[in-house]
């Protein structure tokens, strides 16, 4: 069972805004997305930004709401405790319970809690996130690309300014994350 320690930390550490781009959502101007709890054609849920205080989601038309947490529980089907570990995984949040272990140990944890994603029923909207993901991974990286090009070309004398060695520096990193979504997408799809 996680701590109320653990909790508080994982909730501080990550607002509601990190964890909807995280998924992949896109938020408007206006701090709302299309809720991915109903049909939603007009974005309907709005994402409260403010780390433990007002932070959390809340959708007008589904009347469903939560925090970080909850968010997790009802878009992975996975109970409070297995939601709260796998944001503290992706965000890279230590825990207590995994305080003292292994690398094999820590990562048996994040297989069986991968596993238990890939094993609850595939649905469109878990596939809709993976490709959002790896349609944003990609923009990004033609973003940088194009950064990089431009820096170049303007700057004969010294191509190889700040904005160019940051973005050299990503591409990889992105490629990284496009490949491991990518795998993501293979598996979902082999299961499905």
């Amino acid at each position: 069972m996680i701590s109320d320690g653990d909790i508080l930390k994982i909730k501080s550490t990550t607002n509601m805004y990190d964890l909807i781009e995280h998924l992949g959502f896109v938020i408007n101007q206006k701090g709302y997305i299309l809720c991915p709890f109903h049909d939603d054609k007009r974005p309907s849920m709005q994402v409260f930004k403010g780390y433990t205080k007002k932070d959390g989601f809340y959708c007008r038309s589904c009347l469903i709401g939560g925090d970080i947490i909850k968010f997790i529980q009802l878009y992975m089907n996975m109970t409070f405790d297995d939601a709260a570990t796998w944001i503290a995984h992706e965000f890279g949040i230590p825990i207590d319970e995994e305080i003292g272990l292994t690398e094999a140990e820590r990562a048996e944890i994040s297989g069986k809690i991968a596993a238990k994603i890939l094993s609850r029923s595939v649905d469109e909207r878990w596939i809709e996130v993976v490709c959002s993901k790896l349609s944003m991974i990609s923009g990004r990286i033609h973003l940088y690309e194009s950064i990089m090009q431009c820096e170049a070309s303007l700057n004969e004398a010294e191509p190889f300014t700040d904005m160019f060695c940051q973005m050299a520096n990503r591409i990889p990193i992105l490629k990284g994350e496009w490949d491991y979504w990518f795998d993501l997408y293979c598996d979902i799809i082999k299961g499905g």
